[in-house]
């Protein structure tokens, strides 16, 4: 206990400051503004992510797997067999339209020459660069390559399609665990004869059929470590849970939220209002858990479309339930704590001073407790929920 209250009261003075700034020359209600600004920026970040390669390498299914998107939804990337992509066509996310993944042609090809690809491509937007190759990685690939290091982009190289060989190796009597060692060997052997490309540790050998196989949690990881703190928050919020790797990257990533959302809890609290405090902090946890709702993948029309699934399994099973009020959810899990912030929101009017910090750091405590046990239950909620989907598919 006392560990838990030594981070909060040590942590991020400078932005205490701020809010406290704010709260005296604009009012309480400044700190929702600090929040929609601090906070919630990577609600209005750009993501730009480029998927290059070879035709017929699994690039368009790529970026339908990232999307959450099946065939006969808007934005579908058309799958083909041969040469699909003539030009740079973007895909915006669904659920966030500033998460754009950007399918590109082949470098030299007809339709795009090579000593125009970096500037028709418009290369240097991109944030991350996804390099699609098949069997070997052939020359053309190696000059776009020396072209992204030259530009300092990050990038790295993707076989796909690994669903394939798995199904091959099983008709050949060939067990399915060598697959994987098996292409990653003759990758290897084939790029020691290319300096230029140093190392096989940002190749990624995926399956954008059967995610329980390969390393697409690995590739995303790597692609997150390359991203500021709200590039990747907006990029991991809208990724589709396929692993429970992933679900857990999402959890470390919003596990990072709380903090600042406490720091708002605490400015809140400190204000002089009696019971606007209350109002205000529930409609920020409000919020917090609707967001951690839906970035573990538990939005209401997902729950709806679970078949067979029994909720009584889930930790918070009562934010499903139809016509489930959040607001209610949130109030009665507070129990003694919501209590505690009546009582001391009402000492602020006989201590202003004295009960304005009590309140404020209560406030901060209860939230930072309150938003991590929520977190905790609703990651357990999303690999019930996870394996319900992959044990019925």
């Amino acid at each position: 206990m006392g560990q838990t209250e030594s981070k909060m009261t040590n942590y991020e003075n400078d932005e205490m400051e701020i809010l406290k700034k704010k709260i005296d020359q604009e009012g309480p209600a400044a700190a929702n503004t600090y929040l929609e600004e601090s906070i919630n920026s990577w609600k209005t970040v750009d993501v730009k992510l480029a998927v290059s390669g070879c035709a017929a390498t699994g690039k368009s299914t790529f970026i339908n797997t990232l999307r959450g998107v099946k065939r006969g939804d808007a934005d579908y990337a058309e799958v083909g067999f041969g040469d699909t992509t003539l030009q740079v066509t973007a895909y915006p996310h669904p659920d966030n339209a500033r998460i754009v993944y950007y399918d590109l042609p082949g470098v030299g090809t007809l339709e795009v020459k090579k000593e125009n690809y970096i500037n028709d491509m418009k290369i240097c937007d991109y944030d991350f660069i996804f390099i699609f190759f098949d069997k070997v990685i052939n020359e053309d690939t190696l000059w776009l390559v020396s072209e992204l290091d030259k530009l300092g982009k990050p990038y790295c190289f993707v076989r796909s399609k690994l669903d394939d060989d798995v199904r091959n190796a099983k008709r050949d009597h060939m067990d399915a665990e060598l697959v994987i060692p098996m292409i990653r060997k003759k990758i290897e052997q084939s790029i020691q004869k290319h300096s230029e490309l140093g190392n096989a540790r940002n190749i990624f050998f995926i399956s954008c059929v059967d995610s329980s196989i390969g390393e697409m949690s690995e590739l995303i990881a790597y692609v997150e470590s390359y991203m500021n703190e709200f590039k990747r928050l907006a990029a991991l919020s809208s990724l589709v849970v396929f692993s429970e790797d992933i679900i857990n990257l999402k959890y470390k990533v919003l596990k990072t939220r709380i903090r600042k959302v406490s720091v708002a809890a605490a400015a809140i609290g400190a204000t002089p209002v009696p019971g606007l405090d209350i109002a205000l902090n529930i409609a920020l946890l409000v919020k917090e858990v609707v967001h951690y709702i839906n970035c573990f993948g538990l939005s209401p029309k997902r729950m709806e479309a679970l078949k067979s699934f029994d909720s009584s399994k889930l930790k918070c099973s009562q934010i499903f339930l139809p016509g489930a009020q959040l607001a209610v959810f949130v109030t009665s899990r507070l129990g003694i704590y919501v209590s505690i912030m009546a009582a001391e929101s009402m000492l602020d009017l006989f201590l202003p001073f004295v009960g304005s910090l009590i309140s404020g750091a209560t406030s901060a405590i209860i939230t930072y407790r309150f938003l991590s046990s929520v977190l905790d239950d609703l990651k357990h909620d999303s690999i019930i929920v996870y394996r319900h989907i992959v044990q019925h598919q």
